[in-house]
């Protein structure tokens, strides 16, 4: 089953625990996320940094990206209710026939076209949002062809390689 998430206290020293292990690191790669993981809240701190260091842009074709997020949250697509919350939220957002159709594919078990929809209707646009909210600057932006774990972790390799250079 899905796992719950921890309390706040909890995932902030989680997080602290995890950054202390790698003090010694130079580069640390974030995901730029808003400040809202699910119930949590990420750090101010975090999110300062977040905002304001140098940032990479990460493409993949859209049939790519829908197929990964499906593999990625199986457990979670499996749980019942599973997206109410993100309705709710969405709600305000997006226009009532836009939730309609998401509903649909949800209550359908449609989950290629409703993660197809929630990506190109709503995080897609809501990450453009954000992004232009930032003052990082961007030192390169990719194309993945794949974004099969395999090639993943081999670009992954290769960005470091060429970031320490």
């Amino acid at each position: 089953p899905y796992k719950l998430q921890p309390t706040q206290k909890l995932f902030e020293s989680n997080i602290y625990l995890d950054l202390k292990k790698i003090k010694n690191k130079k580069l640390i790669f974030i995901e730029s996320e808003s400040s809202k993981i699910g119930n949590l809240f990420l750090p101010q701190t975090i999110l300062n940094k977040i905002k304001t260091s140098p940032a990479i842009e990460i493409y993949g074709n859209i049939d790519q990206r829908v197929k990964f997020l499906l593999k990625d949250y199986k457990n979670y697509i499996k749980e019942n209710n599973s997206f109410i919350e993100l309705f709710k939220h969405a709600k305000n957002k997006v226009s009532k026939k836009t939730l309609k159709k998401w509903v649909n594919f949800y209550n359908n078990k449609d989950w290629y076209n409703l993660a197809y929809y929630l990506i190109i209707e709503y995080y897609d646009p809501h990450y453009t949002h954000n992004l232009n909210t930032k003052k990082n600057r961007i030192i390169n932006t990719y194309k993945l062809l794949s974004l099969s774990t395999k090639n993943l972790k081999v670009f992954c390799a290769n960005l470091e390689r060429s970031l320490k250079k």
